[in-house]
């Protein structure tokens, strides 16, 4: 037997996570959330919430019984809660931001409008990344 498919014997495709030897893919092959790239972003998330809330309200919208009923019901009120829980909170008009920025450049101090825009950027990028 020639070495490379020696080598390649012990490298199965593998489907599940209950196999005994390893992988060329790595081990966690059904990629339960550990892997970075498959951890959705937040509008991802809310977007998929707001899918399922569609296809629950017209499949609730066909069924008559009434303890079908209430576990859509039940259901719809959970993916509601997670989407506002979700959704940013709006402190005031979304337009004030920028004229604010105006006031406080006009009104401080260059070094103390620019340590105030630095630390602003820097909260900005600690909120991008995430807890």
């Amino acid at each position: 037997m020639y070495k490379a498919t020696a080598s390649g014997q012990q490298f199965l495709a593998r489907e599940a996570m209950h196999s005994t030897k390893g992988s060329r893919r790595g081990f966690d092959l059904l990629d339960h959330g550990a892997n970075p790239a498959s951890v959705l972003s937040l509008e991802e998330q809310r977007a998929s919430m707001v899918a399922s809330v569609k296809a629950l309200t017209q499949r609730l919208s066909g069924i008559t019984d009434k303890q079908a009923r209430a576990t859509i019901g039940q259901q719809l009120y959970e993916l509601n809660t997670a989407i506002n829980a979700l959704r940013p909170k709006m402190k005031g008009s979304p337009n004030v931001a920028s004229f604010f920025i105006e006031v406080a450049k006009e009104r401080l101090s260059k070094a103390v409008y620019q340590s105030l825009m630095d630390e602003a950027a820097d909260r900005e990028r600690a909120a991008r990344r995430g807890p």
